[in-house]
């Protein structure tokens, strides 16, 4: 029997198994899975053990008895997973998927359950001696007679038989592997490899999900950020409009009946265009070209020294990457292969050398060469219009650089000024209400000020129309008193003096001098009583005008100063009244004596 030989690309997530069909390297279809087989083991409540498509849904629901993206524990002795009881090694896994793929070929083959199959496996070229022995060591358990271990980078560059410096760019979603290979004849270097985990089309459906997840909280107000149900048709929505995006420029977004919102059930849609993805994926795509940035420079070339760039990985974001790599290089990636079998594809080419067929249609026939040769020249000539090309784009990038820092420092000075404006603004707006109020009250002081001075000056007039009305019925009264006292004082030197005529114009005696005196005090005393009895009487008089209202204490002073100066007043008058009273007295005696 003819012997068999094969490429197996052992992938972390995915599959592929390449064969020689009618001349060329074909993938093997798996059911529901195609030519990619999910790298996943699911043991069933028999004990049986399923691989691939069919587990992929049973580990979904129930991942505690299955194992999935094992290869990143290859070579990790201590490493295991217990499923339905059963122990499982990174090195068992890949063996179970092995032997389905085995199962497979021979199917396929129609040959022998015994058959000898060549493989030629391959591994990520970061692999150490010991996950590239755990991986021959599956590949033996699984049946397979391993000819050889290659690494994908390397196998990728064999299927399209490429030469000089090559980058190969491997993405798929679980990571980001960069390699620079330098082919030459039958030599092979790989010159710089980077590889990263974080980097991946996970990334893609992460952005998507933020973004519409976001979109919803505004147009909701709520906060869905726990909402796990949620979580998962989001999922699930942006992975198809993903895929829709590959082959369209505009993809539909609906998830009808989300939640209750406002006493309805709420639907969410949403046209979502290719540009409008690019933009929100600007910061994935600015992390890939990083570290391409970092790869190049650490071996040490140019971009324009890259005789071919190559992609491999075909998920959904795959093609977002292939074209966000095409504008940066300005040039068409080699896609005369499918990415997704590109590696296994040149694995097969390895496992089969010696076969003609094979050698002659795929890369090793001389015509094929002489063309190369010719446009050999032809490359060397666009290779050096572009490294033009890029040198004043780097210019020209530089000086967008400049620019951008230039006006970010300018802009952050304007904003540090209208925050000094705002807060000056702020400050007066302060001052300027204080001012107000203090206006206000202000002017309510006024107000009750002109009331109160209206108020006093109505008082003033009151008292002042009283005052001159006291002081007329003061005077008339002191007039009246003052001739009453002159009356009463003339009537009592009437009576002495007709006292001394009847006394026969003898001389006083004693007795009588003393009676004078008595009743000049009496007199005093009367006067005294008189004027007090007046003043008590136009006190009463006052406190009674004006409305019935209460005289004010400085009313009462004033009347009180005013019953002191009528007091003296009247004690100077009635002094007066009897020194004249004795006066006349005396003259009556010197003229009877």
């Amino acid at each position: 029997m003819k012997q068999i030989a094969i490429g197996i690309d052992l992938g972390t997530t995915s599959t592929v198994v390449c064969y020689p069909k009618n001349g060329r390297p074909t993938p093997i279809k798996f059911r529901g899975a195609g030519n990619v087989l999910p790298s996943i083991i699911y043991v069933d409540e028999d004990g049986g053990i399923l691989v691939g498509n069919a587990p992929k849904s049973l580990y979904e629901l129930d991942a505690e008895n299955g194992v999935r993206s094992s290869k990143i524990f290859m070579g990790d002795a201590s490493k295991k997973w217990i499923c339905r009881g059963r122990k499982f090694t990174p090195t068992d896994v890949a063996t179970e998927i092995l032997k389905f793929t085995r199962q497979k070929v021979i199917q396929e083959l129609q040959c022998d359950e015994n058959a000898n199959i060549d493989a030629v496996i391959t591994v990520p070229a970061e692999f150490t001696a010991a996950q590239i022995d755990a991986t021959k060591n599956a590949g033996e358990a699984a049946g397979f007679n391993v000819t050889q271990l290659i690494t994908e980078p390397m196998a990728a560059a064999m299927a399209i038989n490429a030469r000089g410096k090559i980058m190969v760019v491997d993405f798929d979603d679980n990571k980001l592997a960069l390699t620079l290979l330098e082919i030459d004849g039958d030599s092979c270097t790989m010159l710089a490899h980077i590889r990263n985990s974080n980097i991946c089309s996970e990334n893609f459906y992460t952005v998507l999900e933020n973004y519409l997840l976001k979109k919803i909280s505004r147009e909701t107000g709520r906060d869905l950020a726990s909402n796990s149900m949620l979580h998962g048709r989001l999922i699930s929505e942006a992975t198809r409009a993903i895929e829709d995006l590959r082959n369209s420029a505009e993809a539909y977004i609906y998830l009808p009946h989300l939640f209750l919102f406002e006493g309805e059930m709420y639907n969410f849609d949403l046209n979502l265009t290719r540009e409008k993805f690019d933009g929100l994926c600007k910061d994935i795509y600015a992390e890939i070209f990083t570290q391409i940035d970092e790869l190049i420079a650490h071996a040490k070339i140019f971009p324009q020294d890259l005789s071919e760039i190559i992609f491999v990985g075909d998920d959904y974001c795959a093609s977002y990457v292939r074209d966000a790599l095409e504008r940066r290089f300005n040039r068409r990636l080699n896609l005369d292969l499918e990415p997704s079998t590109l590696v296994a594809y040149g694995a097969c080419l390895l496992a089969n050398q010696g076969n003609h067929e094979l050698e002659e249609n795929f890369g090793y026939d001389a015509q094929k060469n002489r063309i190369l040769e010719k446009l050999t020249g032809t490359q060397k000539l666009l290779d050096n219009l572009c490294s033009e090309a890029e040198g004043k784009i780097r210019e020209l990038d530089q000086r967008r650089i400049d620019l951008e820092n230039e006006y970010r420092q300018k802009n952050a000075e304007l904003e540090r000024e209208r925050e000094t404006c705002r807060a000056k603004i702020a400050e007066l707006d302060k001052k300027i209400a204080a001012q107000d109020s203090q206006l206000e009250t202000l002017a309510n002081t006024q107000e009750l000020l002109d009331e109160m001075l209206a108020g006093a000056e109505r008082q003033r007039g009151e008292l002042e129309t009283s005052g001159e009305t006291e002081n007329v019925e003061l005077e008339k009264t002191r007039a009246d008193l003052l001739q009453q006292y002159l009356d009463d004082a003339n009537r009592e030197i009437d009576a002495l003096k007709a006292k001394l005529e009847l006394s026969g114009g003898e001389m006083v005696s004693e007795t009588e001098n003393v009676e004078l005196e008595k009743t000049r005090a009496d007199l005093l005393q009367q006067y005294l009583d008189d004027a007090n009895r007046e003043i008590d009487a136009l006190k009463a008089k006052l406190e009674l005008s004006g409305g019935g209202e209460m005289v004010s204490e400085t009313e009462n002073v004033e009347l009180e100063k005013t019953r002191a100066d009528l007091l003296q007043q009247y004690l100077d008058d009635a002094n007066r009244e009897i020194d004249a009273l004795k006066e006349q007295i005396e003259l009556l005696r010197s003229e009877m004596g």
